[in-house]
This record gives structure tokens, C-alpha cells and sequence, in this order.
């Protein structure tokens, strides 16, 4: 699946995905009476990915795949610039589950 062509479309591209992550990794959980924390800070993760969405933009020919992993490439200190959108460590990531999962969601415009 490609990334959205029209600028546009970028307004709001990824805000759903963001949601999903800040729910299950912004808030700390509590499994079988032992509180496991939330491994991301959700006011910079939203904050960064207004950054990423547009970064994103630059690579708007390709698919979401490819578009990550030139970002990974083009951007070596991705980690560092975004460290709340690159958790959980994406050295391990696996970008063909996640964009199987991912073309599961209702993507479109609300």
C-alpha cells in the first residue's frame, strides 16, 4: 500500500496508528498484581510524530515498507531525533507483520 500522494491527506495520516501505540505502550499496566510501566511518554510521542508525518512525505512515491526503511537508512540518527516513536527498538522490528497488521485497520478519512 502506498502513502498518501496528496498533502492533504498527510493532515491526518498515521493519527490512528499513533492512538493504538500510546493506548498499549503510553500506559502502565498492571498484569497479575505486578504495575508494568509505560515504555512511551504519549505527549512526545504525539508530538513527534507531527515531525515524523511530515518527514514522511519525502518518501510518499513508495509504500509504507519501503518508505520506513529508507527513512531508517537516509536518517541514521532516527533513534535519536525520535526516541519515542522509535520504541519499542525497531533493530528488531518486523516491518511485514506490522504492515500485514496494519493494512487491517479502516483507514479511511474521518
Amino acid at each position: 500500500m502506498a502513502l498518501p500522494v496528496e498533502n492533504s491527506l498527510f493532515q491526518k495520516y498515521g493519527e490512528d496508528e499513533i492512538e493504538i501505540l500510546d493506548n498499549f505502550y503510553g500506559q502502565s499496566k498492571n498484569i497479575s498484581g505486578n504495575l508494568i510501566p509505560a515504555i512511551l511518554n504519549s505527549e512526545n510521542l504525539n508530538y513527534e510524530w507531527l515531525s515524523v508525518r511530515f518527514l514522511l512525505t519525502n518518501y510518499k512515491n513508495l509504500n509504507f515498507l519501503e518508505a520506513w526503511k529508507h527513512i531508517f537508512f537516509d536518517l541514521s540518527t532516527f533513534n535519536e531525533i525520535y526516541p519515542e516513536t522509535a520504541k519499542p527498538k525497531l533493530e528488531n522490528f518486523n516491518f511485514q507483520l506490522a504492515y500485514q497488521e496494519w493494512c487491517k485497520l479502516d483507514h479511511r478519512i474521518k
